[in-house]
């Protein structure tokens, strides 16, 4: 009995906590523990949601995957679709463009199946993102037909160079119907001028394109004039031709004014070296011409100039005519010639040396001391530098010709050939005197002042003249020109009688001739420079 009350107790007393604690708490402990069932579940059924293999994860993920693979596909076409406009799809470029966008995939022959791009496991097949044909780099031909040539641009970057030189180009083709077909336009660089024609078997061997546009580098091994010749083709077959302005290729010469330059250093060693390459009208009169004078002291721009002279009396019959048409009298030797009344009568005297550069040849006289004359030898000086008759003698490399040097240049020549102070004064309005010790003597004429061994000066006695006629008056008389005899006498001479002595023509050369120095020693011009 004592132990059936006791458990009847505890069950009455279990009995009495229940309903205390549910009295108090307002949850049993058997809700409560169905609460954690039921949330159990349903976290169960969220996780698989989202990590399941139908999760919104893994829905998410391939829907990623879509749209990646739908925007490179779109990205891929439209690069191949520039590429056959551009008319250069060919199987290099399609590597190329693939390669850009993940790990091309290959047959075992080597042709292209795919693309695995990067970040997705799947392989795009080559059909899905090819569209035309890869050939020659030609796009297809559009439906209606191309019967319009395409064009081309060339620019150079020089037309100017030396032998193995590069000269750059760029070419441009252009078709705005069936594109241009790059691969198969060509070009040849040679010295023909002109175009080849479109159909030249020329072609079948020439150089190709490789892009568009294109900087080729031209080079050329010898001299001469080149040109470029492009044929453009385009996709429906049209043919273009365009040929390049000109190229010259030439060695570097020195200029006229650099070596100009570099003979007052050493005079001495230059003046009368022979000049080759020179012509002009009567080229055939002059056996030689020569380095007379150097500088920039006879040149109103101060550039600086060589001067050549005749090495030998030009023949009377290629002594020119006055501007107005008259010609001087024949002097008693073969070579020989001197003014007569109707030559005098053309000219004004110094009325007719208007131009500064003929005034510069007799600075002292029209600059430094502003004479003038009608007198009959200024009339003389007026034809020896009347440019216009003596034109005979000017190339295409001389600023100008005159009939002789005057006395100023001859002075500074010799005088800086042979280390003497000669000088040439205006002492009057009729003309020049000489000083052969600086200017503390002056003197109308002085015998014996040129050396006789030297025959830039002087030339040795010959049957056809005495002496030649210096482009300068005499300050003795109003008839008497200067002149310079083969035995070294600076002379006065009676310009209307005078009959021994003839003319050496002087030439100044343009200041940007090129020169190229000889093994002989001489100089050679290059004409057309």
């Amino acid at each position: 009995m004592i132990h059936t009350t006791a458990l009847t107790f505890h069950l009455s007393h279990l009995t009495t906590l229940h309903s205390v604690l549910t009295i108090q708490n307002g949850i049993t402990i058997v809700a409560l523990v169905v609460t954690i069932v039921v949330l159990l579940i349903l976290s169960s059924v969220t996780i698989s949601s989202l990590l399941g293999d139908d999760g919104i994860i893994k829905k998410a993920q391939e829907v990623s995957a879509i749209t990646k693979k739908t925007q490179t596909i779109e990205n891929i076409q439209l690069d191949i679709l520039m590429a056959q406009l551009e008319g250069n799809l060919t199987q290099e470029k399609l590597e190329e463009i693939l390669g850009n966008y993940g790990e091309i995939q290959y047959d075992e022959e080597g042709n292209i199946t795919g693309l695995k791009p990067e970040g997705l496991e799947e392989v795009i097949p080559i059909e899905d993102l090819l569209t035309g044909q890869v050939s020659e780099g030609e796009p297809e031909a559009p439906d209606s037909p191309d019967t319009t040539a395409p064009t081309v641009t060339i620019n150079l970057n020089t037309t100017d160079t030396t032998p193995n030189t590069e000269v750059e180009a760029t070419v441009t083709h252009s078709d705005s119907e069936s594109g241009v077909a790059i691969a198969n336009c060509k070009y040849i660089f040679d010295t023909t001028n002109g175009n080849l024609g479109i159909d030249s078997s020329s072609w079948n061997t020439a150089n190709t394109f490789d892009s568009n546009p294109q900087t080729l580098n031209l080079t050329a091994q010898t001299e001469g004039t080149y040109y470029l010749h492009v044929l453009t083709v385009d996709v429906a077959g049209n043919k273009g031709e365009k040929t390049s302005e000109a190229i010259i290729v030439e060695e570097d010469g020195i200029t006229a004014e650099d070596i100009a330059k570099e003979i007052l250093t050493n005079p001495e060693n230059y003046y009368g070296k022979i000049v080759t390459g020179y012509t002009c009208t009567y080229s055939s009169a002059v056996n030689n011409w020569k380095i007379f004078y150097a500088g920039n002291d006879f040149s109103t721009d101060g550039s600086y100039h060589i001067y050549l002279i005749a090495d030998y009396y030009i023949p009377y019959g290629n002594v020119p005519k006055t501007s107005g048409g008259a010609s001087l009298t024949k002097g008693t030797y073969s070579n020989t010639a001197y003014w007569n009344s109707a030559t005098l009568k053309d000219y004004l005297g110094s009325g007719n040396i208007i131009n500064n550069t003929m005034k510069k040849l007799n600075n002292d006289y029209f600059n430094i001391k502003g004479y003038s004359s009608s007198s009959h030898n200024m009339k003389a000086v007026a034809y020896m530098l009347d440019t216009d008759a003596w034109s005979v003698y000017k190339g295409e490399n001389a600023d100008y010709a005159v009939g002789g040097p005057s006395i100023e240049m001859l002075m500074k020549s010799y005088s800086q050939k042979h280390g003497v102070d000669y000088r040439a004064l205006a002492s009057t309005a009729i003309g020049y005197q000489v000083s052969n010790n600086g200017g503390t003597n002056w003197v109308d004429y002085m015998n014996n002042m040129l050396s006789t061994t030297d025959s830039l000066y002087t030339i040795t006695m010959q049957l056809a003249a005495c002496g030649y006629w210096v482009s300068s008056p005499s300050a003795s008389f109003s008839d008497l020109m200067l002149g310079v005899y083969y035995n070294g006498h600076v002379y006065y001479n009676a310009c209307g009688s005078r009959n021994d002595l003839g003319f050496r023509p002087l030439v100044c050369l343009s200041s940007d001739v090129k020169f190229e120095l000889q093994q002989d020693g001489t100089f050679l011009i290059r004409n057309g420079s």
